[in-house]
């Protein structure tokens, strides 16, 4: 995901324009490696209420790198993996569903 705003969360300051891994579904069991492979817990992604997900931001470098290191962390516990590429500067508040 590309210009992304993140709020302040325990472990971050606030993050604006960021590029940023993030995911969607159930994820909690794995909070744990998450953390550990550098994952924050965000509420507001964004700055739109109820949109909460596990982000980890990378710069360009590290994006891919970082992306094969959680595909391999979720398909080794069991989990299904696809991706998708996003750009936050294109999402409206009042186009998003609750399924977002």
């Amino acid at each position: 995901m590309t210009h992304l705003d993140l709020p302040q969360t325990q472990q971050n300051e606030e993050q604006n324009d960021v590029t940023a891994l993030m995911l969607d579904g159930f994820s909690y069991p794995l909070y744990k490696d998450l953390r550990a492979l550098g994952y924050d817990f965000v509420r507001g992604v964004h700055n739109i209420e109820g949109i909460n997900r596990w982000v980890r931001v990378v710069n360009a470098g590290e994006a891919q790198k970082a992306e094969k290191e959680t595909a391999v962390a979720l398909i080794d516990r069991g989990w299904k993996v696809s991706k998708s590429a996003g750009d936050a500067a294109l999402w409206n508040a009042d186009d998003l569903d609750d399924d977002f």
